[in-house]
């Protein structure tokens, strides 16, 4: 695992989320990072590492269960009609596991991309909006980081925070 503190690392970011000082991910994980980020230096974006694996600890984890129990009831109470997004956007989603998964920021001319404002309470048309906005940065960041060995979330709201997951290449190769 590769534990890192907040700051510019080589060519891409870390801004961990609130409360969190630093960003912890695996070793495969990075060097997949790095070698997006180096396809993306072309287009001056420039990738923003906010999630790894989370803090284990008894403490840590109640209280995130709560959390997403309490985020679950209000994001149904505001958006009945996307209950059925509320497993994928209120799960930890391999983020309790081994560190292949990661939540992105996308950052275009020293500027990050607001693709989120109410965080993953942000209405679909806000984020319908948003993604026509940012087509041109979101393409060729999900191109990098699909060529570079990862799998982006199919949730719309989970893709908008760029939550990508290690694809286990030994599957890809046998498939092929």
């Amino acid at each position: 695992m590769r534990r890192l503190a907040k700051t510019r690392n080589g060519a891409f970011l870390i801004q961990p989320r609130w409360p969190e000082r630093e960003v912890v991910i695996s070793e495969t994980a990075y060097e997949r990072l790095k070698a997006a980020q180096i396809r993306l230096n072309v287009y001056g974006i420039r990738l923003a590492v906010t999630r790894g694996v989370e803090r284990q600890g008894p403490w840590f984890r109640n209280d995130r269960r709560i959390a997403r129990k309490i985020g679950g009831w209000l994001f149904r109470a505001l958006y009945p009609s996307r209950s059925g997004e509320i497993g994928d956007i209120f799960s930890p989603n391999g983020h309790d596991r081994d560190g292949n998964a990661v939540d992105l920021r996308i950052v275009e001319s020293d500027k990050v991309l607001s693709l989120l404002p109410y965080g993953v309470f942000t209405p679909k048309a806000t984020i319908a909006c948003l993604q026509n906005t940012h087509e041109h940065a979101l393409n060729l960041v999900r191109q990098a980081l699909e060529s570079a060995g990862f799998s982006i979330q199919a949730n719309v709201t989970e893709a908008m925070q760029i939550h990508c997951d290690v694809k286990d290449m030994t599957d890809a190769r046998q498939t092929a």
